[in-house]
């Protein structure tokens, strides 16, 4: 999948020179930079700092966060089409763990009883597409990526044991919950712990959202 990216970024972390910049619809990455800072700085240069996509109230640095449309606990990745600047009131306070959509229904909703009945059907509905092994994504993002070549280049002697959450919902689903994130070059950015189980399993496919348009040089 190719991200949303715009005309003209260029990001450079302090004291390093270690950069990020677009060239010919491209997003080139060059050094360490942190993954997340990249794709948070192309969501505001984007999406802009001033106004929260939900309710629309003007954002200063005490009220403004990044919201992740299909949230992190369903598989939600940081990506510039997964994330909108938001106040904290519709992140933190109302929306949670709602996808965008469901989000969107429960602002429908006038009374506190029906919008709690609501958020509980949603959250659970959520949680059993995940026991079913259903990412909660968007189909099109998603490809069974083939981990052999990262396998051989990965260095994964820092981690010591499974994470208990990976290993819970495969042990559930027999899949994983999230992607792992990969540059079209074959980079991986998020996935450490999903490759670390796969390879001590004998698992050479899992989930994963391939960025197209995302060089690592």
């Amino acid at each position: 999948m190719n991200i949303i990216l715009p005309k003209r970024f260029y990001y450079t972390e302090k004291k390093s020179r270690n950069v990020a910049y677009i060239e010919n619809g491209k997003l080139y990455i060059d050094g360490s930079v942190n993954y997340e800072s990249i794709m948070y700085s192309l969501a505001y240069s984007i999406y802009g700092y001033n106004r929260c996509f939900y309710c629309g109230v003007e954002l200063n640095a005490t009220n403004r966060t990044l919201d992740h449309m299909f949230p992190r606990m369903w598989g939600g990745i940081s990506i510039p089409n997964n994330l909108r600047p938001c106040c904290k009131k519709c992140n933190i306070k109302q929306k949670h763990d709602m996808t965008y959509n469901q989000y969107k229904n429960w602002l429908k909703l006038r009374s506190d009883k029906e919008r709690a009945k609501y958020y509980e059907h949603a959250i659970s509905s959520n949680m059993e597409r995940l026991r079913k092994g259903k990412i909660i994504l968007p189909k099109q993002w998603l490809t069974q990526y083939d981990i052999t070549n990262l396998l051989r280049h990965m260095d994964l002697r820092r981690i010591k044991k499974d994470d208990q959450n990976v290993k819970m919902w495969f042990d559930q689903s027999h899949t994983y919950c999230k992607p792992i994130i990969v540059t079209a070059d074959g980079w991986m950015y998020k996935g450490a712990h999903i490759l670390y189980h796969a390879r001590n399993h004998g698992i050479t496919k899992v989930p994963a959202v391939v960025l197209d348009n995302v060089i690592k040089l």
